[in-house]
């Protein structure tokens, strides 16, 4: 069979942005004269005047809501990042606005975002062949000015030859194809949908956020996990003998489960981070990490602790707990020692970026906050039989694929079904009793490997086959397990690691092969192993 590649084929949704571990890289710049080195050429104002002032954009408005914008052509439904330097003047706010399909106002916005002043950077996708980037300086009254730099467009390249790994925010509805931090394709993201509790998830110096004891929090101190210099530095402030540590207040269930994480990399004389939190039992309970061998430290009898490589010495450090209030903290310190809080060394620092708190029992991937909460919807993927030719009447799929998940009763590797849950085939994995299952709803035969544990992270391979005469299923080469059943009939859709609506994967679809033939058991364990 010949081999396509699958997100060709694969109908796609993800109603909110998500964050993966990609190879990124961008085409040509889009935006003309986004430096303002000399003039103000290919702008045009709009309810403002214009002028260059040391180097940058100066917009003073002559009403309400002013500002300068630029018409780019584009590709439709494709992924484009937009990134600047703005600061206000007496404006309000420095506000930009990507319109969707023409001048300022006349499309619909494919992103906003009002802030005061810094190194802006997120993407979109455009559904025209042009929008128009709109610089504002925010206001309730003419005269007031912004100020802008740096202006650039560039459409995003996923998976290219020389692609930069870095942790990306896909826009909404983009696939996500997931890398490891040594650069080899884990595959597809499939994920259920998560929360970050924590409201201001990389504003550590933020005090409607965070709480600050015994330290000194310098943002923009170092280059983060996706790429931006937007980490932060937490250096133990001097003439403090106890060592230091920002803190976030949330609110939780009681008798849930919750994972509290943060991406950390070592400073000068700190190589340990600690997360702490009092949710559990409300008293302080620590987890340590070693950010020089990345490996987990002593670890309170409370958590489950998971340490994960992003590269370039970060490190993303999780600990997995259960509530046994509604509200309390959890924390970060950055130490000297595995298992001692006590330092001697005050001007010691570590590095932190993205911190998160989410109800679950292991940690998904990172979601943005600024301000208030913020929800990550599900990965639903799924191909069409029609899209490669499917046999109704015998067949043989072969996954590899990972999952995330090493606790989990219910991950679905994929269903083959008829767009409902009650005439399909189905490949899920029940980890808490060692076993993968295969299921046919119409007939209710089940076969079960009861082979090893799928751990967290562990990649695996499992064929399935299936004719008028039997089906058969095989994992990692493991003895072929078979029975008969019913075919089911008029099977229309291969849902890519869920129902479709539930029982999420989380953890990555490699590769999908399918023929049309029920191959032979020997196949079955020669493809798998």
């Amino acid at each position: 069979m010949a081999k396509v590649k699958a997100t060709d084929l694969i109908d796609y949704t993800r109603a909110s942005s998500g964050t993966a571990l990609a190879k990124v890289s961008y085409g040509s710049e889009l935006v003309t004269n986004g430096t303002f080195d000399s003039d103000t050429t290919g702008w045009t104002a709009l309810g403002a005047t214009q002028a260059i002032v040391s180097g940058e954009l100066e917009i003073t408005t002559t009403s309400a809501g002013g500002g300068s914008w630029q018409l780019i052509s584009v590709t439709p439904n494709k992924p484009y990042l937009l990134t600047l330097d703005r600061r206000v003047g007496t404006a309000d706010i420095a506000s930009v606005i990507v319109y969707d399909g023409g001048i300022p106002g006349t499309g619909a916005p494919s992103l906003i975002n009002d802030t005061d002043a810094g190194t802006f950077s997120e993407a979109f996708v455009p559904t025209n062949d042009t929008v128009s980037v709109y610089l504002r300086a925010a206001a309730l009254s003419a005269g007031t000015t912004a100020y802008y730099d740096n202006i650039s467009v560039k459409e995003v390249l996923f998976d290219q030859p020389g692609g930069t790994l870095q942790l990306f925010n896909h826009p909404t509805n983009i696939p996500r194809i997931e890398y490891d931090a040594d650069g080899n394709l884990l595959g597809l993201l499939i994920e259920e949908s998560r929360t970050n509790l924590a409201t201001r998830s990389n504003e550590f110096d933020n005090g409607a956020g965070w709480v600050a004891g015994r330290v000194d929090i310098t943002p923009n101190a170092a280059v983060s996990p996706d790429g931006n210099l937007n980490a932060y530095k937490l250096s133990q402030a001097a003439g403090e003998t106890a060592s230091g540590f920002i803190y976030d207040i949330v609110t939780v269930s009681n008798s849930a489960t919750y994972t509290a994480s943060v991406f950390a990399k070592k400073g000068t004389s700190r190589d340990i981070l600690t997360i702490n939190e009092n949710i559990f039992d409300a008293t302080s309970n620590f987890t340590y990490f070693d950010l020089s061998s990345g490996t987990v430290g002593t670890t309170d009898p409370a958590h489950t602790a998971v340490i994960e490589d992003v590269g370039n010495g970060w490190y993303r450090c999780s600990i997995t707990f259960t509530s046994s209030q509604a509200a309390g903290y959890f924390q970060f310190r950055p130490l000297e020692t595995d298992g001692s809080v006590t330092v001697t060394d005050n001007q010691g620092f570590i590095y932190l970026y993205g911190a998160q708190l989410e109800q679950g029992s292991f940690p998904t991937s990172y979601i943005p906050t600024s301000g208030a909460t913020a929800t990550r919807a599900a990965d639903v993927a799924s191909i069409p039989v029609s899209e490669f030719g499917y046999n109704q009447n015998q067949g043989t799929v072969v996954v590899e694929a990972r999952t995330n998940n090493s606790g989990s009763t219910d991950d679905y590797v994929f269903q083959l079904d008829d767009d409902t849950n009650n005439n399909r085939y189905v490949i899920r994995l029940n980890n808490t009793s060692g076993t993968t299952t295969f299921v046919v709803d119409n007939g209710s035969a089940t076969a079960t490997d009861s082979g090893s544990v799928i751990g967290e992270g562990d990649t695996f391979k499992v064929a399935f086959a299936f004719s008028d005469s039997d089906q058969a299923v095989s994992l990692d080469g493991a003895s072929v397990q078979t029975f008969a059943s019913a075919i089911p009939s008029n099977l229309l859709t291969l849902n890519l690691g869920s129902t479709g609506t539930s029982a999420f994967l989380d953890g990555h679809i490699k590769s999908i092969r399918y023929f049309p033939l029920r191959l032979t058991n020997a196949t079955l364990q020669e493809l798998t192993r």
